[in-house]
């Protein structure tokens, strides 16, 4: 089965408001291609955005990659904690997707949500449904169920892009 979590509404670290509106107003469309989404849904002048996997399976992350970067994403994949701070800090991507297979996860991710260099980053989970409540109480915005759907995954990222990327 999917498992699909995010943070409860009042809960959340972040305050945006939905782009659905602005969205619309923009001409923004979603179009299948075999199976998979495709869109240009990315808000006022960005033309892709800038998304760090992390995780400790390097074929899971080099698959989920390659899956983003078809969509036109810039992708960063490290695997573990401190590669993970470095780039979020350096590179300052739009959305982190972070496995609950990298050691530490959960603090990784509470770093991530708290840290103020760090904590405008929207934080994307993958994990098992044991896994997930933990996550979402240190302070990711949504977490997904591994094995990972590719309009799953990529809904999950557009949600997010939607509600940190305000013009």
């Amino acid at each position: 089965s999917l498992l699909t979590m995010s943070r409860p509404a009042g809960s959340a670290r972040r305050r945006g408001i939905s782009m659905a509106g602005e969205l619309a107003s923009r001409g923004a469309a979603t179009t299948g291609l075999q199976g998979r989404v495709k869109t240009n849904l990315l808000p006022c002048s960005v033309a892709s955005a800038h998304l760090l996997i992390v995780d400790s399976d390097r074929n899971r992350a080099l698959l989920i990659k390659g899956l983003l970067l078809a969509s036109g994403d810039d992708v960063t994949v490290v695997t573990d904690v401190d590669a993970a701070l470095a780039v979020a800090r350096s590179v300052r991507p739009d959305v982190a997707i972070v496995s609950s297979a990298v050691t530490d996860a959960s603090a990784l991710v509470a770093i991530l949500a708290h840290d103020p260099e760090t904590r405008k980053l929207a934080v994307l989970a993958l994990a098992d449904p044991a896994a997930a409540p933990a996550l979402i109480a240190a302070g990711a915005d949504e977490v997904i169920d591994i094995p990972v759907q590719p309009a799953q995954l990529a809904a999950a990222i557009h949600r997010l892009l939607d509600a940190t990327l305000l013009c």
